[in-house]
């Protein structure tokens, strides 16, 4: 998804339960099927969102390509991604879950098989992401720390071998709660429940610095909801750059 591996650059440069239902929608609750970002006036990134009967997840369209999910046990995910134009394999993902449905680890393996990155991921007691590592082949690794307050993500530090190289802080409108059951910081996907429990309340700002404490990113979010609740539209003001990024978002019962 061209959003998380966004979100990988800045990781460089800065998922199932029965006890706890994680990983499928809560009842009553909309679940997310469609979603649309348009970045300074570009082309529109969207993703289209297919949940199976028992509430799992089954795919993820983009532009140009598909996800496709295979719980192949309660510990086990296969994700296969494919090319949209020809069907070819272009990546493949095998994701090791513990007993709440939480994704533990990501072996990522490109076309020919071979890894090209291993994500390995902590849960706190209450559910909450800690932290993720990121194995390269050549031995790099890059570990990010989180830290909450009040049933939110407050701060991001991402260490490139053991030393700092960048650290995000974030804030939250405390009048707009995350009904979307997303982890919009940390998740490698956006589906409920694979990443652990999401945040309290929508992202407001992020600022992020890197370890000269030099700020090097400063985005605003603004939403427009629903009668429940629930974002229709999502506009990230990138006050270094004067962009704008629109992103919608379309829930189903």
């Amino acid at each position: 998804m061209k959003n998380l591996f966004i979100a990988l650059a800045a990781i460089i440069a800065l998922a199932s339960c029965k006890k706890e239902n994680v990983s499928n929608p809560a009842t009553g609750s909309k679940t997310l099927s469609k979603t649309s970002y348009v970045y300074n006036g570009n082309t529109p990134e969207t993703e289209e969102f297919t949940f199976g009967a028992n509430g799992k997840i089954v795919s993820i369209k983009e532009n140009d390509r598909t996800h496709t999910f295979n719980f192949v046990s309660a510990t086990s995910l296969e994700v296969t991604e494919r090319s949209n134009s020809n069907n070819s394999i272009l990546n493949t993902r095998h994701c090791v879950l513990n007993d709440k449905g939480f994704v533990t680890q990501i072996v990522v393996k490109n076309a020919s098989g071979t890894i090209s990155g291993t994500y390995d991921y902590t849960y706190n007691a209450e559910g909450y992401q800690t932290g993720r590592q990121l194995t390269f082949p050549n031995g790099d690794i890059y570990n990010n720390e989180y830290s909450y307050a009040d049933g939110n993500l407050i701060s991001s530090k991402t260490y490139k071998n053991n030393v700092l190289n960048s650290y995000t802080n974030i804030t939250y409108d405390n009048t707009k709660a995350n009904k979307t059951r997303l982890n919009f910081w940390s998740s490698y996907w956006n589906v409920p429940g694979l990443f652990g429990k999401e945040t309290k309340y929508l992202m407001s700002e992020t600022k992020g610095y890197n370890n000269s404490n030099t700020l090097t990113s400063h985005d605003q979010y603004t939403y427009e909801l629903d009668a429940d609740g629930y974002p229709l539209k999502e506009t990230r003001n990138y006050v270094l750059t004067g962009k704008l990024g629109v992103k919608s978002y379309t829930f189903i019962q």
